[in-house]
């Protein structure tokens, strides 16, 4: 097993991209942001100067679960995604995707 800490959604697209090309399975234990800021400040925002009131334009986020389901080859790697109320049955979770990733190949 190989885990990689990553801090924002395109270090984690980039640390999935190489994971994934020898994977057989994928455990994602943490969805990123939908939306991220468009432009990274380098510093504080300090409200002195930006006045009382101010927005922050967004962009979203890739689905990156999705794009790796695009870019597998039949079932493999296996993607399973664990939401923080199913942690506890993570194990569970994986062998019902492999379950169904098994049915999947039969019916091709």
């Amino acid at each position: 097993m190989t885990t990689h800490h990553v801090e924002s959604a395109a270090q984690l697209q980039c640390a999935l991209g190489n994971a994934a090309k020898g994977a057989d399975v994928i455990v994602m234990t943490a969805a990123v942001a939908d939306y991220r800021p468009a432009r990274e400040a380098k510093e504080k925002l300090k409200r002195g100067e930006l006045g009382a009131k101010t927005s922050i334009e967004l962009v979203a986020n890739p689905d990156l679960l999705a794009e790796l389901g695009k870019q597998r080859k039949g079932s493999t790697p296996l993607l399973v995604r664990v939401r923080g109320r199913d942690r506890g049955r993570a194990r569970e979770r994986a062998r019902e995707a492999r379950r169904e990733a098994l049915r999947s190949d039969r019916r091709e």
